[in-house]
């Protein structure tokens, strides 16, 4: 699927122009939705990411990664090497059989259709968020496991504050008018608490080099479901994004004390 995506668009930029299409396709044009399952930004495949980097050893598919001219991260682009155009051309006539026009026609509407607007489709159909009640008993989970935790901890504070404007955001999510991310901003703050959950469990239990490398990949985990939230967050005015204002007002969620600690932690990921 990922060869015949990339042989019509040429190019894909991001994990998420990836991810989304074929999920579409999978679930529209085969009625097999595969391994997807709900994750930070909607369904999600790990199956899709592993054959990526297998397409990649094979030669078949170049990855690009870049780092972001906004905020934290990086984005990766796609490209199909001259060896898996060769493999599409002798191989196509194969795929898809008896669906492979639908699937074909399936692909053309979502790789023309803009990111913002695939998104937007997505999560309208396919992402349902949680109620309040829901949210609110997700966040004392996490404040509970929070708990005993040493104080001048990174994670520690960093989750502290993800976890408030969390709270924050699913709160005022209902005065959006956009419905779909009325829905989709609660759905999003859930996906915050459980990587703070996860990385507070992670706290907890590390004690050496390979328990301290699971809390710095769970703290990167939460800091990429933390942008997703920001992102709709600070577009409607709700809440300030903290990568992208010139005032990140990251004190408005910590004190004084904790926020100058957090600033030198952040900046010293060895201190995590």
């Amino acid at each position: 699927m990922i060869l015949y995506l990339l042989s019509k668009a040429g190019k894909i930029v991001g994990r998420a122009r990836l991810q989304k299409p074929v999920f579409l396709v999978l679930v529209e044009a085969l009625g097999d939705p595969g391994d997807y399952r709900r994750h930070l930004y909607g369904p999600y495949s790990d199956q899709v990411t592993r054959d990526s980097i297998a397409l990649e050893e094979m030669g078949l598919v170049t990855t690009t990664t870049h780092k972001r001219t906004t905020g934290p991260g990086s984005y990766t682009i796609y490209r199909l090497t001259r060896r898996g155009s060769i493999w599409i051309e002798k191989n196509a006539g194969k795929l898809f059989k008896n669906r492979k026009a639908r699937v074909e026609a399936a692909i053309k509407t979502y790789l023309e259709m803009p990111t913002h607007d695939l998104l937007e489709y997505v999560y309208s159909k396919y992402v349902h968020g949680p109620n309040e009640q829901t949210v609110a008993r997700n966040l004392q989970e996490a404040a509970n496991l929070l708990e005993g935790v040493p104080p001048t901890s990174g994670l520690l504070l960093f989750c502290r504050a993800v976890l408030e404007y969390a709270d924050k955001a699913a709160k005022a999510s209902s005065r959006l008018a956009d419905d779909v991310h009325r829905n989709v901003l609660p759905a999003s703050c859930n996906e915050v608490i459980f990587a703070a959950v996860e990385c507070a469990k992670e706290m907890k239990r590390r004690k050496g080099y390979h328990e301290r490398i699971k809390a710095e990949a769970t703290f990167a985990t939460l800091s990429e479901a933390f942008e997703g939230i920001q992102r709709i967050a600070s577009k409607y005015d709700l809440l300030p994004n903290f990568y992208e204002d010139n005032d990140p007002h990251l004190e408005e969620f910590l004190t004084e004390e904790e926020f100058k600690r957090l600033g030198e932690v952040l900046s010293s990921p060895l201190e995590l």
